[in-house]
């Protein structure tokens, strides 16, 4: 029997002020991770600017439910010791084993304030590298980070975690041309994987890469079908004319080694996120930046994400409004809403932290969220 709605069942705050007041910041960036013990993790990016050059990582634990939450030691603490000129962007966690946790942040050099993170004319990114550190003791200390091992001429933007089926780790990123550089290889999307819990990353399969470099495979958001295969949603973005095309689907059958062509799901919006809920049925939360039904978005699959069901299709919150900022790098200050993830958490619910505009500053919220 197909179940027939989505329903969001409660909503918290992690970080920032839902009411802004003269001492509000910026939160963006959410990243959201449960450890063995129960409690949760959220990462967040925190600064006086929405993207400018003194976000800081910051981190947040609960241990209710993420009913209540506070403040706990960052990642990026050793990085932001060493030189004020840093800046930060995303920040995801792992549990590699009980009490072990896992980090991969993005570093980027800000050391001229008046400069944008993203290029006014090229829309290309300040320079960046991905740093990781780990921490021993369920994040109470982080170990000295370590850069990334794997490197392209291009930047590197990582995505969250995925445990493998045979134990290994991996990581997502999309690929992106530094400042005024230009591209090297070109936009693509890969998903590379570790076998040492974080400390070397050898092997990469390519998701999605479009050779004549006008679209983007963009925000790769990852989920495993209860028979293995992992399948990836995509936001996919024409450079030169500046439009969206419909959310594209890849699928692995052999743990993200080779994927399969990018197909269209005819679902019209930006960032989606699945989740595997049981069979092949399948909850894509995704994002809708323009026009009237604009928000943050749910619909239902049956056939693991190929097809989706228009008449499930529902707003998740009243949160967020729409935009006719179409570069998603020059319209990004406008934007009220975004970089939104999922975690499942039973066989049929599952949370959704995402940043939201309070009308002068951003916060992180957390919707639960559950299939009937």
């Amino acid at each position: 029997m197909k179940p027939k709605s989505i329903h969001q069942t409660e909503t918290y705050i992690v970080a920032g002020d839902e009411v802004p007041d003269g001492n509000s910041l910026f939160h963006t960036f959410p990243s959201l991770m449960r450890c063995a013990d129960g409690s949760f993790l959220c990462t967040t990016l925190v600064g006086s600017e929405k993207s400018g050059p003194d976000g800081r990582t910051r981190v947040f634990k609960s241990v209710d439910g993420c009913r209540t939450w506070a403040s706990a030691p960052s990642p990026t603490a050793h990085d932001e010791a060493e030189n004020a000129g840093w800046g930060y962007l995303m920040c995801h966690i792992v549990e590699t084993s009980p009490g072990r946790l896992l980090a991969a942040y993005l570093r980027s050099d800000r050391f001229n304030p008046g400069e944008a993170l993203f290029h006014p004319t090229t829309s290309g990114m300040q320079h960046t590298v991905v740093r990781l550190t780990e921490s021993k003791d369920g994040g109470r200390t982080w170990a000295q980070p370590w850069n990334l091992d794997y490197t392209l001429p291009d930047l590197i933007a990582p995505g969250q975690f995925l445990l493998l089926s045979d134990g290994s780790l991996g990581m997502p990123f999309e690929v992106w041309h530094e400042w005024e550089k230009g591209w090297s290889e070109g936009p693509s999307t890969r998903l590379i994987s570790s076998h040492d819990g974080g400390k070397t990353w050898p092997d990469a399969g390519i998701i999605a890469r479009d050779e004549t470099r006008r679209q983007i495979y963009g925000d790769p958001r990852l989920a495993r079908l209860p028979d293995g295969r992992l399948v990836v949603l995509l936001w996919v973005h024409n450079i030169e004319t500046e439009n969206d095309l419909p959310i594209h689907r890849s699928e692995s059958s052999d743990d993200g080694r080779t994927w399969s062509a990018p197909i269209s799901t005819g679902l019209t919006g930006q960032i989606a996120n699945p989740i595997a809920i049981r069979d092949a049925l399948m909850v894509g939360v995704y994002q809708k930046r323009f026009g009237a039904d604009a928000g943050l978005r749910s619909v239902l699959s049956y056939d693991a994400g190929v097809t989706w069901d228009d008449t499930s299709d529902k707003p998740l919150s009243g949160f967020g409004v729409g935009t006719d900022k179409k570069n998603p790098f020059s319209g990004y200050e406008e934007y009220s809403f975004g970089y939104s993830t999922v975690f499942g958490i039973s066989d049929e619910e599952f949370l959704v932290p995402f940043w939201i505009s309070n009308g002068k500053t951003t916060y992180v919220r957390v919707l639960k969220v559950k299939v009937i």
